[in-house]
């Protein structure tokens, strides 16, 4: 990481998003009833068993998206150049 600690979090957080950090999304989480939580959570269970139901199981873990491991300079895992998750590990 060439920055380092050169930059306040708050800055940071405002140049990769493009907004300041503010508590708006973690109170509208609050706002959200446990009951609400709960029916939402389980649609979305609900909809992977389904949308799983009917594919056979796989001998890989796909993630969708890329891992690098990483030792100081020495990159110790690639699943790009692995080619999946389970070769890198």
């Amino acid at each position: 990481w060439n920055p380092g600690n050169s930059e306040q979090f708050l800055s940071l957080v405002e140049d990769l998003t493009g907004n300041p950090l503010t508590g708006d999304a973690w109170v509208n989480e609050l706002k959200q009833t446990v009951s609400d939580v709960l029916k939402m959570e389980k649609d979305s269970y609900d909809a992977k068993i389904a949308e799983c139901s009917g594919s056979k199981p796989s001998d890989d873990v796909d993630l969708d998206m890329r891992i690098r491991i990483v030792d100081g300079d020495d990159v110790l895992a690639d699943t790009e150049k692995d080619g999946s998750f389970l070769a890198s590990c």
